[in-house]
């Protein structure tokens, strides 16, 4: 898991992105904190042209076949008026997804509901930081079996 976001942090630097003006947000955050293997990677900007060349980057370095091949997958960009979708980058095991709304952490956060984890990790930091606080979040999980929204207390650590 932490391998996947230090890739990512290598492709960042590659394709020129200032690691400030860039950060990961919702269930990756979430599950990496919990030790849960994340589905995919939501990647957010603040700028558009960061999106743009960070996908033209990330266009170039996947795996290309000029025939179709049986059998092997290769990583291709899936793009919606909401995300470009990566599957099968190099050396990363999830799906990448670039959001293509833009904002800060506060302004992009603030549109998820309480459903959606609302932490983030810029690419300059360490550890995930919970919206506007400055503060780092632990999730403690009161049952084991359970992982609803009820059955988990937040606390809220000082930096």
């Amino acid at each position: 898991m932490a391998s996947d976001i230090n890739v990512i942090k290598g492709y960042l630097i590659g394709a020129g992105v200032d690691l400030d003006k860039c950060f990961v947000a919702g269930g990756y955050v979430r599950d990496v904190d919990r030790g849960v293997a994340p589905k995919d990677m939501d990647l957010f900007f603040e700028r558009s042209e960061d999106i743009e060349k960070f996908a033209n980057f990330l266009d170039k370095i996947i795996p290309k076949s000029s025939v179709p091949t049986f059998g092997v997958i290769t990583s291709e960009r899936y793009s919606t008026e909401f995300a470009y979708t990566y599957s099968n980058l190099p050396a990363i095991d999830l799906p990448v997804q670039l959001i293509r709304r833009t904002g800060t952490p506060d302004e992009i956060l603030s549109t998820f509901d309480f459903t959606i984890n609302q932490c983030y990790k810029r690419f300059d930091q360490n550890l995930p930081t919970r919206k506007g606080s400055g503060r780092l979040l632990k999730v403690i999980d009161k049952s084991q079996t359970k992982h609803t929204l009820l059955s988990r207390m937040f606390k809220f650590i000082n930096d």
